[in-house]
């Protein structure tokens, strides 16, 4: 007996690749499965799970009455409902208390598409077509008509294709094949979160990087301008060989006070910019030489040991605010303990003033030993190179201060020894 064929011409827009056909010429939705995203640890055994869709509806809910029983957080007793219709599989919400959402919306109903990403409670799946076992690639061009020859008895199954006509080659209709390792993991929402987590981090590092230049500009632009200020002052009353008098001495003490407390503003708001320290140690001496030729000449040495020991204090802080070590301040710290050594030799001189026989205060062997000491080490500073160049380049002030001393104090002393011996 000949087998009758019978001819149905369907569009490629309308044939799915995995399409089925019935006797009659009926398309009926592939079969489809509904693939768990991941492990699922709200199941019994936390493996993946994987819903067979064949023919008929499936219902899915707590409940067993439903096709499939779920078990698992935020699954209401009767869920959703998936459903064939038209050659396309319908999913349906059944009034679910947590709701139905296809990639990422909640939804009444509505047709499913290949790798849609359905939530049902706290479980994800991917709606995913599943390929026949008889399946033949079937290339199906945009515009493009195909010919089906069916077997007239009623068998289920596509037996030929032919393409005959092709209207634009470019155009193919790609096979979706069931997902494998990449997709589980780019899908997974570890890879999200870990995607969100690294543009997070990133954003971090741009904003703080952009706050970093914009805060080492303005630090820049405000050393730039209190070095402008320093520089004018050196000019003005520390190059200058001259003696100022008393009253000059303390106006230039009341602008270094002002300038002190700009500068240590700004060195608050930049810690680590080395510059605005080094300033910040410089304008720190120069109040400290202005505050010595004050009190020496005033005769006034009582308060001296303190104003030293704080601006010691000071100029160690300034190492201590930032990162790198700076190399104004080591050179404050030394010049201080110079000028605490010609603090040593002018109370010396301010007790045994008049060096002669008949002198009514003279000093001690131990009083001379320990002047010696102090003479020493005193010379010793002056003649470093170092401590040369410092004073002559930014100091000169100090060193004119030192320069009397050594002339002049150290020389009057000197005479003591030829009284005491």
């Amino acid at each position: 007996m000949e087998t009758e064929e019978e001819e149905i011409t369907l569009t490629a827009k309308n044939l799915h690749p995995y399409a089925e056909f019935s006797a009659d010429g009926m398309q009926m939705p592939p079969k489809a499965q509904l693939h768990s995203v991941g492990s699922s640890p709200s199941l019994a055994d936390g493996k993946e799970l994987r819903i067979d869709l064949e023919r008929e509806p499936v219902t899915i809910g707590r409940s067993t009455d439903n096709s499939v029983c779920l078990s698992a957080e935020g699954v209401s007793r009767s869920h959703a409902r998936i459903f064939p219709q038209g050659g396309k599989w319908y999913i349906e919400d059944l009034n679910s208390t947590n709701g139905v959402w296809v990639n990422e919306s909640r939804i009444t109903w509505g047709a499913l598409k290949e790798r849609d990403r359905v939530r049902i409670g706290v479980l994800s799946f991917y709606f995913i077509y599943q390929k026949p076992d008889n399946f033949d690639k079937i290339d199906l061009l945009s515009g493009g008509v195909a010919t089906l020859s069916l077997d007239a008895t009623g068998d289920m199954g596509v037996r030929a294709a032919e393409v005959l006509e092709m209207a634009e080659q470019e155009h193919q209709v790609e096979m979706m094949e069931p997902l494998g390792f990449k997709e589980k993991f780019f899908g997974s929402s570890w890879f999200r979160y870990g995607v969100m987590a690294c543009v997070g981090i990133l954003v971090a590092v741009g904003v703080a990087t952009f706050y970093l230049r914009t805060s080492v500009l303005a630090g820049e632009r405000q050393f730039y301008l209190h070095r402008q200020a320093v520089g004018d002052f050196v000019a003005n009353y520390e190059d200058l060989p001259r003696r100022f008098s008393n009253l000059q001495l303390q106006g230039q003490l009341v602008f270094l006070g002002d300038l002190l407390t700009a500068v240590g503003a700004d060195k608050a708001q930049f810690p680590n910019h080395v510059q605005l320290r080094g300033l910040l140690a410089q304008l720190v001496f120069y109040r400290v030489e202005r505050g010595l030729e004050l009190a020496f000449r005033e005769g006034k040495l009582e308060g001296v040991e303190v104003m030293l020991a704080e601006a010691l204090r000071e100029t160690q802080a300034l190492q201590l605010a930032g990162l790198e070590r700076v190399a104004g301040a080591d050179e404050v710290e030394k010049l201080l303990s110079l000028a605490a050594d010609i603090l040593v030799i002018k109370r010396f001189r301010q007790r045994f003033p008049d060096p002669s026989p008949q002198a009514v205060v003279k000093p001690t062997l131990e009083d001379l030993q320990a002047f010696q000491q102090v003479r020493d080490r005193f010379i010793l500073s002056k003649r470093d190179p170092k401590n040369h160049l410092v004073l002559s380049v930014r100091y000169p002030f100090f060193e004119r201060m030192v320069s009397v001393v050594d002339t002049e104090d150290l020389t009057l002393m000197s005479q003591w020894k030829d009284y005491t011996r």
